[in-house]
């Protein structure tokens, strides 16, 4: 009888697909049971956070309003002021916030007595009378309520509501323009069917939709989950049933508009990514089960292979020679094997040869456009010996060929080393190289960056010199059209300031209080235009080296307290605690104390302009031996860290910031400070507030510097 062996190759084939096929189903299963009911919660998540950033928007919006009302009613109350001021003073706190359309002060009846508008908004407004209204007359009566927002409408294209505050013996009526508000809340949009809705329960009001379909968001007005909302203190989740269609809302009451949110989504529209994920997770298993089975038929095939000429060939392999040939004769799995690993070795020997031809070829293309690049390119290791040059690098450098590892400090001319030096022990750091000669002019641009393999291996320092002599010819070509357009236009300005000096003397004749006005208005930007002017003249003067130093002993303690006195007006109309913290009260320096009063008018000036009301700005002065360290920080919003140095380039100002100055202010600051050979700053983290420090030296010797150790001062 013959007898039969059961091959070791199927025994091996099925313990293995059991052991890979039952985790795999099981994971299946499990991942259906817990995807489902954890991403269901996420979109809900993410309909609540939507939901959430509204409410956000239009707390934010509303509490911006709320904070102008104290200074609208202390400008209206103040006995110090004529009536034509605190027209003037309205008029400026609105035309400052582009939502308010309107001031209207009423009578303790209820009627509008004086009304100040935006002209383009309201062409020709109209006194109204609210004495007969109910929600105002319920709002009068009632002592618990000092404002409440009521009466919204659709007026001139405008989306309005009013808020009304109560004083003792008036009220206050500020018409808001919704529009902008809205136009935030136009693109939040979720899928093609989710969509937001305000209400007002009280008044039955449709205040904002979003909808494609306004009749759906109509219809929640009869939906409970209006009156659910409002008896809700935080931001709810509910599913709903219209026109046979399934929806999920979610909702919040504002108690400060009496306006209910809802943000509504098709259900099967809202959760068609989940179902979509869990059908391809299934799928993406059942693809790992199909590969699994295949990859225990490879490996059963390789385990079968004869022991010892696997381990002869995986010798020969190992080192480099992939020309391996088994001969295995047992027509059976193993002959199957041996023909396996042979053409393993074949296609070994194949790729190696092609890899070294990739290697050839990617070094031909890199080596192309390294060559071909019309920027300087040098690699360097990290003590200066060159690894690779290009030609462009070699013309602008001047060097000749065969200096492949040499030193680059070696070869390059003492004009040019400190700066190759800076930028190579400041990578990522962009520094500027002068070549000019006689008449002809050449500026590159500097900049290093160290070169690392894929694991962190550091090779060297690459080094790019770009030529920015186009953009130095065009910025000398804009300072020079600048300075002569102001230049002349200096005399006219000064001579337009006198007259506007001679009429508001009257020698011209009587003038009217309007007339007044409007010659203080022309000379307050007259002299705005002639600092900015000046400023640019003056800028100018000290690029040139024209600007003359009236070098004598101050007293810089004085001269700061003078422009703090001088400021504090400005500062005090913001309620802005100013804090000056001089170490003696006497500290002498060499300086031009015209130039200095300027840098602190500058530093104080920005600081007050940019710190909000009941804020801080602290000034100090310390004695430093052989200098004097300065300082004015302020508790305003912070600069960004990429604009700590660009704040002193000319022009130069900080984006999404209140403007109103020249971007000029800082500029002279530096300028001034470095005449007198010493160094300025800004120390800043965004959110909390800015801090500007000047180091000047005591006396003006030929020889006097500030070292970089003096900033590192506390």
């Amino acid at each position: 009888m013959k007898k039969i062996y059961f091959p070791f190759f199927l025994k091996f084939i099925l313990i293995f697909i059991v052991l890979s096929v039952l985790p795999l189903v099981f994971l299946s299963v499990q991942s259906n049971k817990i995807l489902y009911p954890s991403l269901s919660t996420l979109y809900r998540e993410l309909h609540t956070k939507t939901i959430e950033n509204i409410a956000t928007k239009i707390n934010g919006y509303f509490e911006t309003i709320y904070q102008i009302l104290p200074l609208i009613e202390e400008t209206i109350v103040r006995k110090d002021l004529s009536w034509d001021s605190k027209q003037t003073m309205l008029k400026s706190i609105i035309d400052t916030n582009d939502n308010i359309v309107a001031v209207s002060i009423l009578d303790w009846l209820g009627k509008e007595k004086v009304k100040i508008y935006k002209e383009q908004f309201l062409s020709s407004p109209v006194l109204e009378d609210f004495s007969k209204t109910n929600f105002f007359l319920t709002f009068k009566n009632s002592p618990e309520q000092q404002s409440i927002l009521a009466n919204f409408r659709y007026e001139n294209n405008i989306y309005q509501i009013d808020t009304f505050y109560k004083h003792k013996d008036f009220f206050i009526r500020i018409t808001l323009s919704l529009n902008s508000l809205f136009n935030q809340l136009e693109g939040y949009y979720i899928g093609k069917t989710g969509f937001i809705t305000i209400i007002s329960p009280k008044e039955k009001l449709l205040v904002y939709t979003n909808a494609r379909n306004k009749k759906l968001a109509e219809k929640l007005f009869a939906n409970p989950i209006v009156e659910l909302a409002q008896i809700s203190a935080t931001i709810g989740s509910k599913g709903f049933k219209e026109n046979n269609i399934h929806y999920i809302a979610s909702y919040i009451y504002l108690p400060l508009t009496n306006w209910v949110i809802i943000l509504q989504q098709d259900r099967d529209e809202a959760f068609l990514p989940v179902n979509l994920l869990t059908n391809r997770i299934t799928k993406i298993i059942l693809l790992l089960i199909f590969i699994s089975i295949i990859i225990s038929l490879l490996i059963a095939t390789g385990i079968s292979r004869p022991i010892l000429k696997i381990i002869d060939a995986a010798k020969t392999v190992a080192a480099g020679n992939f020309n391996v040939n088994i001969k295995i004769k047992t027509f059976d799995e193993l002959e199957i094997l041996g023909e396996t690993f042979n053409h393993m070795a074949q296609k070994l020997n194949e790729y190696a040869e092609i890899q070294l031809d990739k290697l050839i070829a990617e070094k031909t293309k890199t080596e192309a456009i390294i060559f071909s690049i019309q920027d300087g390119i040098i690699l360097t290791d990290y003590k200066g010996n060159i690894l690779l040059i290009n030609k462009k690098a070699k013309d602008i450098l001047g060097i000749n060929n065969g200096i492949e590892n040499k030193n680059i400090f070696d070869i390059l001319d003492e004009k040019i080393r400190p700066v190759f030096e800076s930028a190579i022990n400041q990578p990522n750091k962009i520094f500027e190289l002068d070549l000019s000669q006689n008449n002809f002019a050449r500026y590159y641009q500097t900049m290093s960056l160290p070169v690392t393999t894929p694991k962190n291996e550091k090779i060297g320092i690459v080094t790019v010199l770009h030529d920015i002599t186009l953009e130095k010819e065009i910025d000398k070509m804009k300072d020079d059209f600048l300075h002569s357009i102001t230049h002349d236009l200096r005399n006219p300005m000064t001579s337009i300031r006198g007259f506007i000096k001679f009429l508001s003397d009257g020698i011209a004749g009587p003038l009217t209080e309007q007339q007044k006005r409007m010659l203080e208005t022309m000379d307050r930007a007259s002299f705005k235009l002639l600092n900015m002017i000046n400023d640019i003249l003056d800028i100018s003067k000290i690029e040139s080296g024209k600007m003359e130093l009236e070098i004598e002993k101050v007293n810089i303690v004085k001269i700061a307290q003078s422009v703090i006195e001088l400021q504090q007006p400005q500062y005090e109309r913001k309620n802005i605690k100013l804090v000056f913290e001089p170490e003696k009260e006497n500290i002498e320096i060499e300086a031009d104390s015209k130039l200095l009063e300027r840098v602190f008018t500058n530093l104080i000036g920005n600081a007050i302009k940019f710190t909000p009301e009941n804020g801080t700005i602290t000034v100090g002065i310390k004695d430093k031996d052989s200098f004097v360290e300065c300082f004015v920080q302020d508790t305003g919003e912070g600069i960004p860290k990429e604009y700590l140095e660009k704040i002193f380039e000319k022009f130069s100002q900080v984006k999404n910031k209140a403007k109103g100055g020249t971007g000029l202010g800082l500029t002279i600051c530096k300028y001034v400070v470095e005449l007198h050979k010493g160094k300025i700053w800004a120390e800043s983290e965004y959110g909390h507030g800015a801090k500007f420090i000047f180091l000047l030296p005591k006396k003006q010797s030929t020889d006097t510097t500030i070292n970089n150790e003096a900033i590192n001062i506390n």
